[in-house]
């Protein structure tokens, strides 16, 4: 009969938070434990070994009958963003509860042949018009030209994120593409006929720089949010 063994995850220190009594503040105590290299993992049929940013080997830690795992390194390995909010104390994993505006993060760079390309809140540019309808944006990314060309923003999120939101139009055809910029990954295209607009969700789980690169005439990427 095969042993169970309990395993809880934890993040990459030794201390543990214990509450004391209700409406006592949290406090943090040191313990004694054991760092178990004995012990192997398997992730999906496969040894896998947990490491730090450095790549460091990170070892089970064993306490009171049971097993402590790194938690952001594992949740690496699943493809599960794991971040940490220090204002709060408060362990984030996977899809946040509140949204970024992706507009207030500093772009990393930008460039562009034939096309501006630039970040703003005015809403009046970003105002979209077809067929008698019309949507009002907030914010967003507005690509530019008069004979067509290229462009696109970077953004540093750190694998902070899971899920990028957004609504995409375009005057005239155009195409927006999503990628991964440090695996060069297209996450998302998005072909845009003249005068559509779409509402667009991108997976990015893992990802520490997003590249948001269109071509065409007249686009944008508005109301863009990270969660």
């Amino acid at each position: 009969m095969k042993k169970k063994l309990p395993i809880v995850l934890l993040a990459t220190s030794f201390m543990f938070t214990f509450v004391l009594g209700v409406s006592a503040q949290p406090v943090i105590s040191n313990i004694k434990a054991q760092l178990n290299s004995a012990l192997n993992i398997e992730l999906n049929g496969k040894k896998h070994s947990l490491k730090d940013t450095n790549g460091s080997v990170l070892y089970p830690i064993s306490y009171n009958g049971r097993t402590y795992l790194p938690l952001r390194s594992l949740g690496e390995a699943l493809g599960v963003v794991v971040d940490y909010d220090n204002s709060t104390k408060t362990a984030i994993i996977g899809e946040r509860k509140n949204e970024t505006n992706l507009i207030k993060i500093k772009p990393a760079s930008v460039e562009s042949i034939l096309l501006d390309v630039m970040t703003t809140i005015d809403s009046e540019s970003l105002k979209y018009e077809s067929d008698g309808a019309v949507m009002n944006f907030k914010n967003g990314i507005m690509y530019e030209s008069t004979r067509g060309g290229w462009g696109f923003v970077r953004y540093n999120i750190n694998k902070q994120y899971t899920k990028l939101l957004f609504s995409a139009w375009s005057k005239g055809s155009s195409k927006i593409t999503i990628s991964d910029t440090d695996s060069g990954i297209v996450l998302k295209t998005v072909n845009l006929n003249d005068e559509a607009r779409e509402n667009i969700k991108v997976d990015v789980s893992n990802v520490s720089s997003l590249k948001i690169y269109a071509n065409g005439v007249k686009c944008a990427v508005a109301d863009p949010v990270l969660k």
